[in-house]
């Protein structure tokens, strides 16, 4: 069965917060170990939106997406 990009995106997001989620529970970070986490926040970021896409209101979904660019700014 093909993948679709949905279907990629996903994964995407999923496999950054299981990066994300190993690498943080470390004890001790290096200067290259925090620059794989923001790496790994910055791409669930970029494809967690897949995840509300169909579940919420066009409203809702836009105030998601306003505080995922807030948050992602940050980084």
């Amino acid at each position: 069965m093909a993948e679709t990009a949905s279907d990629e995106m996903v994964m995407g997001a999923v496999q950054a917060l299981c990066e994300f989620s190993l690498l943080g529970n470390q004890q001790n970070h290096a200067d290259q170990s925090l620059t794989t986490l923001e790496d790994t926040l910055k791409q669930f970021y970029k494809n967690n939106g897949v995840l509300h896409e169909k579940k919420m209101s066009k409203s809702a979904n836009a105030k998601v997406d306003e505080q995922l660019a807030r948050e992602s700014q940050l980084l």
